[in-house]
This record gives structure tokens, C-alpha cells and sequence, in this order.
């Protein structure tokens, strides 16, 4: 499956596109999906994942809120029970 995106570039942009479409023989869709996947690539090795404010909030209470789900509780105590966790 695809997606057709409409992208709006200053005329300064396009020219510039133009140009390296040129130099390089390549089309400018294929520049910009070049661009496109390495800055995917470089966002991925920075292992940033950007979450928005409601998904952050929600992770956030996971981590720093005591469990109160007495079947989740029950759980990990059986858990614990089967496989001890030390500190040292």
C-alpha cells in the first residue's frame, strides 16, 4: 500500500531539488524518500522514540504509580514467588 503526500517547497527549494535531481539522475521523489529514510535511520540510532504528551503521561503513570490492579498484584506475587528477585 501507498500514500500519495503533497509537499509545497519554496522556490528556492525546488530549484535546489532541480539541481541535485540532475547531478545525481535521479528522480525527486527518490531524493526525497532517500532523505526521508535516513533521517529515519539517524532518528532510530539515537533511540528517541517521540511520544506525544497523552502517551508520555500514561507511560509515566505506569512507571511511577504503584500497581493497584489486585489480579495484577496477585500475579506478580506468584511471580516473585516462582522466580526471586535479589537486590545486592
Amino acid at each position: 500500500m501507498s500514500q500519495t503526500i503533497s509537499l509545497k517547497l519554496s522556490d528556492f527549494d525546488a530549484a535546489l531539488l532541480s539541481e541535485l535531481s540532475k547531478r545525481e539522475a535521479k528522480t525527486p521523489e527518490e531524493l526525497i524518500l532517500e532523505a526521508l529514510h535516513s533521517l529515519f535511520a539517524s532518528r532510530l540510532d539515537d533511540k528517541i522514540i517521540p511520544l506525544s504528551s497523552d502517551v508520555f503521561d500514561a507511560c509515566s503513570k505506569i512507571i511511577f504509580e504503584p500497581e493497584k490492579d489486585k489480579e495484577v498484584l496477585m500475579r506478580r506475587q506468584k511471580l516473585m514467588d516462582t522466580k526471586p528477585v535479589w537486590d545486592n
